[in-house]
């Protein structure tokens, strides 16, 4: 008993860091807060940002000196540059004669590095694909020097803005194609692990396609299922519309998605926006969230839509289907991500620095998150978000510009979600843990990952140290499994719970609100 109240104590210290009020910069992270990083030259642009599995962030964009060029940062999780990645956490590539920008990257699952961008000379744009190894060189296996140049045919102009990756370790990329009439298309290909196009796919790996012919912007690409979804905004004569389409995994459309397999919505936007603009993600059900901005005859602010997962507009989501939230002029956003929990995450910018705005999960903004009771955060030190992303311990990142002196340089921000998911011990990246909610009222969920077969012993201990309950007891296969428990004739309080798997112990916090 006297081992298990010590642990206790052990855990109040971090419990009470980690339930700082949900908005507020974790003062721990970098320099009070958040790390800039500075490649040199003029204007340095971070444009995506992922978070590897020892929670350690690649940040990944545009250096400008003389060229632009694509450059990567690599942070520790304490906000400091990782040494051991490029020349002291960060790189640069410079290719002779051309100009390069990097739109958005990826963490492989073995560590490797994908990124996407386009590549100018005096002559055109082209897309490209990169992959770096994990300390940060140019993959030789990835196209035999790391870069890939996708080539969409002699009459179009082409640029790349999203990535992701398929369970096969095929690669989708996602831009636009510009044609000779300076009308911009979707472009979409699929490529193999090492580079080269995917011929399954499309016409040689490529699909282009066009949104009721209007000018194109797409810059969003995702897995759903076994299904390939595709956004971005399209533009006609002074009207804009958001675009979703679905393909099927040979690259055609899905007709079983929105209106044989698109799903359009007009917006409200400034005639002066003609960009790939919005972001693009899915929450724990499929639904799909797309977060851009809202320009009104009285109000202005960032907009975030939601989809179920065959394209209906979720009328249960804010205002049928469409959450405002007001802002000052020109915000937009650039990234949304989903909590643990199923609150929204949106992030920016604002004139003259950043927002970041919670919204609950029916679309609401979140009175929690920030410390005007709004759900939104501002940061006039810094320029706009990027990326966003959840670390293992619900902690959020944030990632992309800030102005210093007379330029920009990468920036990563952490803050506080006021989530608690677990505390990890050394053993906890092959077993993971996942409580949810956390806080909770009555019922919690208990899902953990095993990385082989075990046998697993799971308890639950009051502050006091007493054993209150055995939710399980037995041998457990290789993956993922849920435990529920009921705490509603308990009082408010912390709580702990005690995994043991092959007699290695976890240990997770838990805090009952009411």
């Amino acid at each position: 008993m006297k081992k298990l109240s010590l642990l206790f104590i052990s855990l109040i210290s971090p419990f009470f860091l980690l339930s700082q009020t949900p908005g507020t910069l974790d003062l721990s992270y970098g320099d009070n807060g958040y790390k800039l990083v500075d490649f040199g030259g003029t204007s340095n642009f971070c444009n995506g940002a992922d978070i590897q599995d020892d929670q350690m962030l690649v940040l990944g964009g545009t250096s400008f000196n003389d060229t632009r060029d694509i450059s990567f940062a690599r942070l520790t999780s304490e906000g400091t540059l990782d040494v051991g990645f490029g020349s002291n956490g960060i790189i640069t590539y410079v290719f002779g004669g051309s100009n390069e920008e990097l739109n958005n990257l990826l963490v492989q699952p073995d560590g490797f590095i994908l990124g996407v961008g386009y590549t100018c000379n005096s002559d055109n744009c082209s897309m490209i694909l990169t992959r770096l190894t994990p300390i940060g060189l140019m993959d030789p296996t990835f196209s035999s020097d790391g870069m890939v140049v996708v080539d969409f045919g002699p009459a179009y102009e082409s640029f790349g803005y999203d990535i992701c990756l398929q369970d096969d370790g095929k690669i989708l990329a996602v831009g636009s194609v510009r044609d000779l009439n300076y009308d911009n298309h979707c472009a979409l290909c699929r490529l193999n692990p090492d580079g080269s196009m995917d011929n399954s796919f499309g016409t040689n790996g490529i699909v282009i396609m066009n949104f009721q012919s209007y000018d194109n912007y797409t810059n969003n690409v995702l897995i759903q299922g076994e299904k390939i979804l595709v956004g971005g905004v399209s533009y006609h004569e002074g009207d804009y519309y958001l675009n979703i389409a679905r393909f099927g995994s040979t690259g055609l459309l899905d007709a079983t998605f929105g209106n044989n397999g698109v799903v359009t919505a007009e917006l409200t936007m400034e005639s002066v926006v003609i960009s790939a603009r919005g972001e693009m993600c899915l929450d724990a059900e499929d639904r799909i969230l797309y977060g851009c901005y809202y320009t009104g005859d009285i109000i202005t602010g960032f907009a975030v839509y939601r989809f179920l997962a065959d394209g209906e507009a979720d009328l249960s989501f804010g205002d049928l289907g469409a959450a405002i939230t007001v802002l000052e002029d020109n915000a937009s956003i650039s990234a949304i991500t989903t909590q643990y929990d199923g609150k929204i995450l949106a992030g920016g910018s604002v004139p003259n620095g950043y927002a970041l705005a919670r919204y609950l999960p029916d679309g609401d903004p979140d009175p929690s998150f920030g410390t005007n009771g709004n759900g939104i955060v501002y940061n006039y030190d810094l320029d706009r978000i990027y990326a966003l992303d959840m670390q293992e311990d619900g902690l959020i990142m944030a990632a992309g510009n800030a102005y210093a002196g007379n330029g920009s340089d990468f920036c990563a921000a952490r803050y506080y979600s006021g989530l608690n998911v677990g505390m990890k011990d050394g053993h906890m990246a092959k077993n993971e843990i996942l409580i949810t909610p956390n806080p909770f009222a009555d019922n919690v969920k208990i899902q953990f990952k095993l990385s082989m077969e075990g046998q697993v012993k799971a308890e639950i201990y009051n502050i006091h140290g007493e054993k209150l309950e055995i939710l399980a007891a037995k041998q457990y296969l290789r993956g993922t499994h849920q435990l529920e428990w009921n705490a509603n004739n308990l009082s408010k309080g912390l709580y702990l719970l005690k995994l043991s798997i092959n007699e290695e112990v976890s240990t997770a916090k838990m805090i009952k609100e009411q």
